[in-house]
C-alpha cells in the first residue's frame, strides 16, 4: 500500500496576515506557495488549522499575547481569502478552551488535552504518511505542530516547507528549524517536494 501524503496548513488566518490584529509581516506571501502544493503536490488529504478562540481567552491577556485575535464568527478568525479553500479536506479548530492556549495543531498547551487531529490521521490515512507542514508562525504554531506529529505519529514522516511558511525574528527562526532537525524533522522548500519542479536556487528561510 502506497504511503499518504498530508499537507497541514497551520493558521492561514486573516488576524495573522495583512491588516490583521496580529498581522506577520509577509504572512500573505506563503498563500500563493500553498497552492501551488496544494494543486500539484498530489496529497491525499489538506489539513487546515485554525486558532478558535472564545471572546474572553486567557491569550488576550496583557501578560501573554495581549491582543484579541481569531474570535470565534468573525473576519479574524477566517482563513485567508486567497486560500484555495475548496481543496481542503479537513479543518481543525484549535484554542477553543477560555483557560488554556493551543498553539500546537495536535495538543494544548499544558499538554493534557489533544485536538484530536491525530485520530483524524490515523483514521483516514493511517500510521505510515508522510506529513508536511507549513503556515505561520515557523517559530511557534508550526515548530510545536511538527514537534507534536513526530511525538504522536512516529512511524510518519515529517517535513516543514520553509518557503510555504513564514516566521517573526530571524533569529528565533533559525533557532526553530535546528530544533526540528534534531528530532528528524526534515527542513525542505516546495520545489524539492513538487513533482516535475526544477531544483531550487536556494530560497530564504522565513
Amino acid at each position: 500500500m502506497a504511503t499518504k501524503k498530508i499537507l497541514l496548513v497551520i493558521d492561514v488566518q486573516n488576524d495573522f496576515c495583512e491588516g490583521g490584529a496580529l498581522a506577520v509581516k509577509n504572512a500573505d506571501d506563503v498563500v500563493p506557495v500553498i497552492n501551488e502544493l496544494i494543486a500539484k503536490g498530489n496529497y491525499d488529504l489538506v489539513i487546515a488549522t485554525k486558532d478558535w478562540h472564545p471572546p474572553d481567552h486567557v491569550s488576550f491577556q496583557p501578560e501573554q499575547i495581549g491582543k484579541a485575535h481569531c474570535v470565534q464568527g468573525t473576519k479574524g478568525a477566517e482563513l485567508h481569502p486567497g486560500l484555495s479553500h475548496a481543496a481542503i479536506t479537513y479543518i481543525q479548530h484549535k484554542g477553543m478552551e477560555r483557560d488554556v492556549d493551543c498553539n500546537s495543531a495536535f495538543r494544548d498547551n499544558d499538554g493534557r488535552n489533544l485536538t484530536g487531529l491525530s485520530d483524524y490521521i490515523r483514521a483516514h490515512a493511517g500510521e505510515d504518511v508522510e506529513i508536511h507542514i507549513c503556515g505561520l508562525v515557523t517559530n511557534r504554531c508550526v515548530k510545536l505542530s511538527a514537534f507534536d506529529a513526530r511525538e504522536l505519529l512516529p512511524r510518519s514522516k515529517i517535513a516543514f516547507i520553509e518557503d510555504a511558511s513564514c516566521g517573526t525574528r530571524i533569529e528565533s527562526i533559525i533557532k526553530a528549524k535546528k530544533e526540528m532537525q534534531d528530532v528528524g524533522i526534515e527542513i525542505t522548500h516546495s520545489r524539492a517536494v513538487l513533482p516535475d519542479s526544477p531544483p531550487s536556487a536556494g530560497l530564504p528561510g522565513r
